[in-house]
């Protein structure tokens, strides 16, 4: 009888194991405009406090993709000198390093990835980045030198309980309002919900793609989209 305790006990929290390991990986490929980088990118990375989490060479196209696990803090990284961040400016002028991925949803394509420097120092216009009527945009900037970014940031507002953004440091990551109390009342250094660190400092060297990804994407368990 306790050998058949055991065998049923062993095979339940198999069971249950399965059943948590419902999570989605999120695909995310884009494109590295090799030429504008000051040296060769021969990798993207996403990391997580200062540790790899996914890795992909760069083609001789200069394309990628990496396949992305669910959870919080992460950053994009190209394999460089200097190592260069992604960067992605909001049209509430907040510019994200960070992002989320609670659940994996279509692919997303980021388009070119081009070098800027020091993103605080740029201009950023919003808009169709590959060019359209309302905005001329030609490999990635306007007549004006302002970077041309297209901020479709909704897919970070579709789950019902909580708006689909992280509150950080009482700061929407997604929209750039306060929430939760605001910054006074969420003195944490940068700590996310889960106590994961995200400081929210931008590269010293930092790279704009066409397309900026959402602060959050996809739905925690229990939660409902509207897509």
């Amino acid at each position: 009888m306790i050998r058949i305790s055991t065998i049923s006990f062993t095979l339940a929290a198999g069971a249950l194991a399965v059943g948590c390991s419902s999570s989605t990986p999120q695909v995310v490929s884009g494109r590295v405009e090799r030429a504008g980088f000051p040296a060769q990118v021969d990798a993207v990375r996403v990391v997580r406090s200062g540790s790899a989490v996914v890795e992909s060479t760069v083609a001789s196209d200069g394309s990628f993709s990496l396949t992305i696990p669910p959870g919080k803090g992460y950053r994009i990284e190209l394999v460089s000198s200097g190592q260069p961040g992604l960067v992605f400016p909001r049209q509430t002028g907040v510019i994200d390093a960070a992002f989320t991925i609670r659940n994996g949803t279509k692919p997303f394509d980021l388009g070119m990835v081009r070098f800027v420097g020091d993103a605080a120092t740029r201009t950023y216009k919003q808009g169709p980045a590959t060019g359209g009527d309302d905005v001329e945009c030609e490999d990635g900037v306007d007549p004006n030198g302002a970077v041309c970014v297209d901020d479709d940031d909704e897919e970070g507002a579709t789950c019902e309980s909580d708006g689909g953004a992280d509150c950080v440091d009482g700061i929407d990551s997604a929209t750039g309002q306060e929430c939760d109390g605001g910054p006074t009342a969420n003195q944490n250094d940068g700590e996310t919900d889960d106590g994961e660190s995200d400081d929210g400092a931008l590269p010293g060297q930092a790279a704009v793609a066409d397309h900026n990804l959402p602060a959050a994407i996809g739905c925690s368990d229990g939660e409902e989209g509207d897509d």
